[in-house]
């Protein structure tokens, strides 16, 4: 049974294109800085030396805690350095040029001041946030890769995005906020300054990754099935966006449960074939689909403006299949490209492309449920007070965006893009209303 459990988590607002350019037409362009990362106060248990960084402690996968909260503390700028030898950062670099998200290296870490070795770090990234080695990479580091069991405070993976398509540097911190808010299953975030081998890489959001400890959090039953939905790209350089059709539903991608040929994606479909313009659609497909669940997620992609997630671009979401009812669920992932109009990318919320959100709002019944969640979260996310929650993880980065040295936005525009956020928040709610006659 799913659990609407609520909790704190970050995300934020990005209006840069894949290109690199902004929607008014200013290119962005890199600014070298300082690379002296600033101090971090922690406030927890890691003790920093004079220099403010972290002292070492090495602790095994046993000692570490199960304390994941202190990964994702979001008070405070946490500290990750990377090591790895020659051999391993050549190998790494060289499959960095193009895109290859496949090639794990070995290399020891120390997070704020604990140091686990033996772990596997790769890259990250899709089309527009994908960078080499001598870029600002975004990395994956996973605590158990090559020593089963090992964990951080509780936690197996690291996903390091490295904000370079979000010149808010707050879209994704804010984003979940708002989903968790209003009852959707959302990642934690936290800001987190990463070195590797002594070089600074700089200012990075660690997004609790979705896996089966982060199902433990919200699911009675976390053995089901999670599947990633990200974009397939062929061969030929041609790309498909994944849905419930029985074209697409062999490419989704398993991430947690047991291989069983995405039999229980099909099932949703075949079922969806059988009463797609029936009369009883809404009923008969709640037999797979939670729908108050679903609205609320919709509600999220509405509010958030994430056009790059199921609903508009059938792209940047997780399927979950819960084992005691085996309905699926749809999660939120990647919100980098967040908190912009849907016009802006040729999109409609009247039309949207999401097999699922599409055939609820052509139905009389399933329309007015949904647009009745969409309602309540109006209230409860305005009640977060997002602006002043943007200004407050401002002031707590600002020192940091100043001092990364593979920031690829020039320092001044960072707080006019933030403004420019803040008055996307502020109006979302109002331009709802008048987008669905509220």
């Amino acid at each position: 049974m799913w659990l609407s459990a609520l909790f704190s988590c970050t995300a934020a607002t990005s209006m840069v294109g894949v290109d690199g350019n902004d929607q008014f037409g200013t290119t962005l362009t890199g600014e070298e800085t300082t690379t002296t990362a600033p101090t971090s106060s922690s406030g927890g248990t890691s003790s920093t030396g004079s220099t403010g960084l972290p002292t070492t402690e090495t602790v095994g996968s046993t000692t570490a805690g199960p304390d994941s909260d202190l990964v994702y503390d979001p008070t405070f700028v946490h500290e990750l350095d990377i090591e790895m030898t020659d051999l391993a950062y050549s190998e790494l670099a060289a499959n960095s040029e193009a895109y290859n998200s496949t090639y794990w290296v070995e290399a020891d870490v120390t997070f704020d001041g604990e140091r686990l070795e033996q772990v596997g770090v790769r890259l990250k990234g899709r089309w527009g946030s994908w960078r080499s080695l001598s870029q600002k990479a975004g990395f994956k580091v996973d605590m158990n890769h090559y020593v089963s069991g090992q964990r951080l405070h509780g936690v197996k993976t690291l996903t390091l995005n490295n904000m370079v398509v979000d010149p808010t540097f707050a879209k994704e911190h804010l984003a979940y906020q708002a989903y968790a808010a209003i009852g959707v299953p959302a990642p934690r975030t936290a800001y987190t300054w990463v070195t590797l081998n002594g070089e600074p890489y700089g200012l990075y959001l660690n997004v609790e990754s979705v896996d089966d400890v982060y199902l433990e959090r919200f699911w009675d039953e976390p053995d089901g099935n999670l599947y990633d939905a990200d974009y397939v790209l062929f061969s030929d350089g041609s790309y498909a966006t994944l849905d419930f059709f029985d074209h697409l539903v062999g490419y989704y991608e398993l991430e947690e449960g047991e291989d069983i040929g995405n039999a229980d994606l099909q099932t949703v479909t075949d079922l969806l074939d059988e009463v797609e313009g029936h009369a009883d659609f809404y009923a008969r497909s709640a037999e797979l689909v939670d729908w108050p669940a679903m609205h609320r997620q919709v509600a999220g992609e509405m509010w958030t403006g994430q056009n790059d997630g199921y609903s508009l671009n059938r792209n940047n979401y997780l399927v979950y299949f819960d084992p005691d009812s085996d309905q699926a669920y749809i999660q939120p992932w990647d919100h980098d490209y967040a908190f912009q109009y849907a016009s802006a990318w040729g999109y409609n919320w009247q039309a949207p492309q999401g097999r699922l959100t599409s055939l609820c709002l052509y139905d009389e019944g399933c329309r007015a449920d949904q647009l009745a969640v969409l309602e309540e979260a109006f209230v409860t996310i305005d009640a977060l007070d997002l602006p002043a929650r943007l200004w407050e993880a401002s002031d707590l980065i600002t020192p940091w965006v100043r001092a990364d040295p593979r920031k690829e936005i020039s320092e001044e525009y960072v707080d006019d893009y933030q403004r420019d956020l803040e008055r996307f928040i502020v109006d979302r709610t109002p331009w709802l209303v008048g987008q669905w006659g509220l």
